[in-house]
């Protein structure tokens, strides 16, 4: 639904029917976040990354480490094969 949403919105999808009401309301949904991604871009051009922001993400990421919980040894090993 979300590739039917974008076609729509792209102008690509013109001549196929429209669907329900509830698939267009999704559709303005995405244009809404479509169009605060590309504001936030934007913003992020004029002013460049804020070097706060990159210390918080760091600082939670060192925490989720530091803090992680142990798994029991055989979901931990499952966790392990399972992954490529």
């Amino acid at each position: 639904m979300l590739l039917y949403c974008l076609l729509d919105v792209s102008g690509l999808d013109r001549g196929r029917r429209r669907r329900i009401s509830e698939d267009v309301y999704i559709c303005i949904q995405v244009q809404e976040v479509v169009g605060l991604l590309y504001e936030y871009i934007k913003m992020l051009r004029e002013i460049g990354p804020q070097e706060w922001v990159f210390k918080e993400l760091q600082d939670m990421t060192n925490m989720e480490f530091r803090f992680v919980e142990d798994d029991h040894p055989d979901e931990y090993a499952v966790n392990l094969s399972s992954k490529s």
